[in-house]
């Protein structure tokens, strides 16, 4: 008796597991041709059209080198350089991705924090009716390295979109890259302030003295040509005269006046000249 009951429940072990068995590979069938369904229902084949523009601010950036790499398995420990461009006086940049892959996209330029950006273009789930994506057009804003940081990965992911068709993309900056773009930012924005400051004192400075140069001169030569008119002749009313073009406290200022009187009669010797008419610039200088 305990032999048959040992024969029975071996029958029936051995038909639970190959019941068992049986539906495991119904189920994994399933899921293969539910996931090739999956794969086969997007109409949407490619190539995808991406346009970039590489800028600092609001001014196109010239000679930033674009590196696009594609990775096979989706990591981007194994990256492959596919293409490589280099942005002339637009900034502009334009390429094509097959569907269903990642990519990653490199814009360096000297003095400048390099920037990248990963591409996912898995449109599996794009619904029947579409059988292509718009152009995604996007703009790679460069800063300037002013103190050799880098950012500690991709700064964007790009993603296909499927309510809208259409590729978006998604910000990945860390808050501490953010808060040190911002200071380094208002840094430069403060230094571009003060060197305006700096430069419109210099300006105002430089005007303030041009004015107080012509006033002075203006005045002295009105002091000359009184001096000229009241001695008429008298060298002691002319150098008196002439004394009041110079400052109290300037030492020379007699030996100028007399160099001044010596330089109109030489003058007068050979010309009509008045006193208004003569250069006594060189003579001032002594």
């Amino acid at each position: 008796m305990d032999r048959m009951n040992k024969i029975a429940f071996a029958a029936l072990f051995a038909f639970t597991v190959l019941v068992y068995s049986c539906e495991q590979s119904y189920a994994q069938k399933a899921v293969s041709v539910d996931s090739d369904s999956l794969m086969s229902r997007s109409n949407i084949k490619g190539p995808l059209q991406f346009k970039g523009f590489v800028k600092e601010l609001s001014k196109q950036l010239k000679g930033a080198v674009v590196t696009l790499y594609e990775s096979p398995d989706g990591s981007k420990d194994n990256l492959t350089e596919i293409l490589k461009t280099v942005t002339g006086g637009n900034g502009q940049f334009e390429f094509k991705l097959e569907v269903n892959k990642f990519y990653v996209l490199s814009v360096e330029k000297g003095g400048y924090t390099t920037k990248k950006i990963d591409f996912d273009t898995d449109v599996t789930m794009a619904r029947e009716q579409y059988t292509s994506v718009p152009t995604f057009s996007f703009v790679v804003d460069m800063v300037q390295d002013l103190d050799g940081l880098a950012y500690a990965g991709s700064v964007a992911s790009v993603f296909y979109q499927i309510k809208r068709n259409e590729f978006d993309y998604q910000l990945d900056y860390s808050k501490e890259e953010m808060e040190e773009e911002e200071r380094l930012l208002r840094e430069q924005e403060e230094q571009r302030r003060l060197a305006e400051l700096a430069a419109q004192k210099k300006f105002e400075m430089e005007e303030a003295a041009r004015v107080l140069r012509e006033n002075e001169n203006a005045s002295a030569q009105e002091l000359i040509k009184a001096a000229v008119t009241v001695g008429n002749g008298d060298k002691e009313k002319t150098i008196a005269g002439f004394l009041k073009v110079f400052s109290e406290v300037d030492s020379l200022r007699d030996k100028k006046a007399a160099a001044m009187y010596d330089q109109l009669l030489e003058e007068r010797k050979t010309s009509t000249a008045t006193g208004a008419k003569i250069d006594f610039q060189n003579r001032r200088k002594l």
